[in-house]
């Protein structure tokens, strides 16, 4: 029997604490039962909106700035229920949701990032919970769809 369970909204985590968790793929033995190396997210890029001037009616505008790089954030695909209350609430088919590490600065509503070879447009507010009283890495979650 696992004693050590954690449920995150989108799977559910086996995981084993501190250095020894860390280093090997392989599941190990914990009282008997099997505990699994903590999740890792992927690198993906955050691509900043730079003010560069604003127009005529002194609206401001806009330009890509600089990649920066975000480690350890999480990607899942939406369910299908799921999806369709997010096409009723934003009017927008989303196709992943991102995790977001604990303690991340950078500001992700309405951003571009680049993961799996692709741009996607990060369209929804943050979901966020108490830092406390979740027990894994991630806390933000945000909906993104196909950039073109």
């Amino acid at each position: 029997m696992v004693r050590n369970i954690c449920e995150y909204r989108w799977w559910n985590v086996y995981f084993k604490e501190g250095p020894e968790a860390l280093g090997t793929n392989t599941p190990a033995l914990w009282n008997g039962g099997p505990i699994w190396h903590p999740l890792r997210g992927l690198l993906l890029k955050i691509i900043p909106q730079v003010q560069t001037g604003v127009d005529e009616f002194n609206a401001p505008l806009y330009d890509n700035g600089e990649p920066i790089e975000v480690d350890d954030v999480l990607v899942a695909p939406v369910g299908s229920q799921e999806n369709l209350d997010i096409t009723n609430l934003y009017g927008k088919k989303a196709q992943y949701q991102l995790g977001i590490p604990k303690g991340d600065t950078h500001v992700w509503t309405d951003a571009i990032v680049e993961f799996y070879g692709y741009r996607w447009h990060v369209f929804s507010l943050p979901q966020k919970g108490i830092d406390k009283m979740i027990p894994l890495r991630w806390n933000d979650k945000y909906y993104v769809e196909r950039y073109e």
